[in-house]
């Protein structure tokens, strides 16, 4: 959990995403058996439980301690609630992102096993046909570059080396230098996801 920060003082300030994991609260007897929720854990009485946002103290008996977040799903529901850990890979719904830090950008594409889209304003425009038999693999990642440095200057003349990888440009005829980063991200994953699921 972030502790308070300064940075975060307008954080809630627009609506929730209303993404699955963006559970709103509900009155506990409407909960069933195999919902999801992301809690909280916390001490009462010398007992752990986890606050699910069902303004009812769900009893915990993990290894977690307090404070701890943690992704449960309810085998049974109210009133005699009993639930369990789950990870995100055994959720089969999208529940939000996880962040790494890695140090060598050319090392990671390196050893990435997957398809790769290299994002920048000197690939080749998207087409129709760009991406043909590119979404076959489990795993394809996007590369953007950073508000500072392009990939072309992040990268150099490796850029060309790195393997299954495509550079497309997103936003031809560009009228300017950048494109914000924020706004490239979400554009091309509109564009990605439309191509994915054969709208064009």
């Amino acid at each position: 959990l972030y502790p308070k920060l300064d940075e975060l003082r307008y954080a809630g300030v627009m609506a929730p995403l209303k993404i699955p994991s963006h559970m709103p609260m509900i009155n506990p007897k409407k909960i069933q058996s195999g919902d999801i929720r992301d809690g909280v854990i916390f001490f009462l009485k010398g007992k752990k439980f986890v606050d699910v946002g069902i303004d009812f103290a769900v009893p915990y008996f993990g290894k977690l301690q307090s404070g701890n977040r943690v992704t449960i799903q309810f085998k049974k529901g109210y009133p005699d609630f009993e639930i369990k850990e789950i990870t995100k890979e055994n959720i089969p719904k999208y529940w939000g992102y996880k962040v790494k830090e890695r140090k060598n950008l050319s090392e990671f594409l390196s050893s990435w096993d997957g398809n790769i889209i290299l994002t920048s304003r000197k690939g080749k425009s998207i087409t129709e046909t760009s991406l043909e038999n590119f979404f076959d693999q489990k795993q394809l990642l996007v590369v953007f570059g950073s508000p500072q440095r392009g990939l072309y200057d992040l990268l150099g003349p490796n850029i060309k080396n790195i393997q299954n990888s495509k550079t497309l440009n997103f936003f031809p005829q560009q009228a300017t230098e950048t494109v914000r980063l924020e706004e490239a991200l979400l554009g091309t994953l509109s564009i990605l996801n439309i191509m994915r699921l054969g709208y064009i």
